[in-house]
C-alpha cells in the first residue's frame, strides 16, 4: 500500500501566498493546486522577515486548538521558523482543498508559501 501512495504524489512546487501571515484563523484556499477534494499537501514555508514566527496549520472546519508551543506539539502543526529560513509541513485540507492557518509574528513580517507537492 505504501507504494502505491508513492506512486500518487504529485510536485508542485507552486507559490500560493506572497505577503503578511494573518494573526488569526484564517482560511487557505489551496483548491487552485491541489483540487476541490481532501489532499495531503506538503507545503514550505519560507520566512522572508526579519523575526522568528510561529506558524499554525490545521484542516478547514478543525475547531480545536493548536498546540502552542513547539515543546506541546509533537507532530502537530506548528513550527517555529527563524528569519530567512523555511520550513515544510503536511496538513490535510478539506473536501474543498481549503486549511485555516495563522502566524504569531510581528507587524511587517512576510512569509512566502509553497505547495510542494500533494496525494
Amino acid at each position: 500500500m505504501f507504494f502505491i501512495s508513492v506512486l500518487k504524489w504529485k510536485h508542485k512546487g507552486v507559490l500560493v501566498f506572497d505577503g503578511a501571515p494573518p494573526s488569526v484563523w484564517t482560511d487557505f484556499d489551496l483548491s487552485s493546486v491541489v483540487g476541490k477534494r481532501h489532499a495531503l499537501v506538503m507545503l514550505k514555508i519560507d520566512n522572508i522577515s526579519s523575526g522568528t514566527d510561529n506558524y499554525y496549520l490545521r484542516t478547514n472546519g478543525e475547531t480545536q486548538h493548536v498546540a502552542k508551543t513547539i515543546n506541546e506539539a509533537g507532530g502537530n502543526n506548528i513550527v517555529s521558523n527563524t528569519a530567512g529560513n523555511i520550513a515544510n509541513m503536511v496538513v490535510e485540507t478539506d473536501a474543498n482543498g481549503i486549511i485555516e492557518w495563522y502566524a504569531d509574528s510581528m507587524p511587517g513580517e512576510e512569509a512566502k508559501v509553497y505547495v510542494m507537492g500533494c496525494l
